[in-house]
């Protein structure tokens, strides 16, 4: 018989188990226990969080690598890593930066 912790243990590692659903089990089970940190944390997690400064480590901008891709005519393509000094800064921004602030677990 497997009870609510197992079933975390578990779906930490189930493809077919949403985060947001792990993240659910984890709050039930968090309060079952008084764990009210954990409680914040969670809610956090499902619900964003309310500042910049309110971001755990991992939640923080990630700088992200960017290949470019160009197709022409009679098939030819070519490939290249962007850098952002090579773009307007605007699009850097966009392209090389991932913004961890917004509500990430949210799952259609």
């Amino acid at each position: 018989m497997t009870g609510p912790l197992d079933e975390i243990i578990d779906g930490a590692t189930d493809d077919a188990l949403s985060t947001s659903n792990l993240l659910r089990k984890v709050r039930t089970v968090a309060h079952r226990l008084g764990a009210e940190e954990i409680l914040k944390w969670v809610d956090r997690e499902l619900n964003g969080y309310n500042s910049v400064e309110d971001l755990p480590p991992y939640r923080a901008d990630l700088v992200t690598n960017v290949q470019g891709m160009w197709a022409g005519p009679f098939n030819a393509r070519l490939s290249a890593v962007l850098s952002a000094g090579s773009i307007p800064e605007s699009a850097a921004k966009v392209l090389f930066k991932v913004n961890h602030y917004s509500n990430e677990s949210s799952e259609q």
